[in-house]
């Protein structure tokens, strides 16, 4: 089910996931899935959504700490923003490559919390991971930008944020190196590849 959101080598660990969440859970995936490309070149192709809950103990489930970060992966996929905010704060205290597409992922969000979170953790560190994610997958990143600006539009400008002040601006900017060049040279590349 999910054998395509994560890199092949963890086949298997995905699969250990999977089963332990057929047995507790009835998924769904809901809508589209986006595709990333890692830097070996593989390409992921990560869930807009899973409908899924959180109720496995990893540690009495006996997760690695790969198959842990898998399932947190999913976990920031859910439909429940809390789940996502609890999951993506996990996941933020490791620097694996196949992560940061899902880091990115949940930043064109409109939860509040979760870009704060994010942007507090990484802010202040090197941000080099996820501006090479941004560069390799232009046409994703921008994507994801022009979701997080409706997203400030429709819910945070009606309330008298600025845009200038909004935290999403601040995290794609400052800590993935959106700059308006890079839009124009993701529409071209899409362009281009779209024949």
């Amino acid at each position: 089910m999910f054998e395509n959101a994560f890199p092949h080598e963890l086949e298997q660990d995905v699969f250990f996931v999977e089963n332990h969440l057929s047995t507790s859970h009835d998924i769904k995936t809901h809508s589209e899935s986006t595709i990333w490309k890692l830097p070996s070149g593989e390409s992921i192709s990560i869930p807009d959504r899973v409908d899924i809950s959180d109720s496995l103990n990893l540690v009495e489930e006996g997760f690695s700490n790969v198959q842990a970060l898998v399932y947190h992966c999913l976990c920031s996929r859910s439909l429940d923003g809390f789940i996502r905010e609890k999951h993506v704060r996990e996941m933020l205290e490791h620097q694996e490559t196949w992560l940061v597409p899902y880091i990115l992922r949940i930043c064109e969000g409109y939860v509040l919390e979760i870009l704060h979170l994010v942007y507090e953790k990484i802010s202040h560190s090197d941000c080099t991971i996820y501006k090479e994610c941004a560069q390799r997958n232009p046409w994703s990143f921008v994507q994801g930008h022009q979701r997080m600006r409706s997203y400030w539009d429709v819910y945070y400008r009606r309330i008298g944020c600025k845009y200038e002040n909004y935290v999403g601006k601040h995290l794609y900017a400052e800590c993935f190196g959106y700059s308006k060049k890079m839009e124009k040279l993701a529409r071209r590349e899409h362009l281009r590849s779209q024949g």
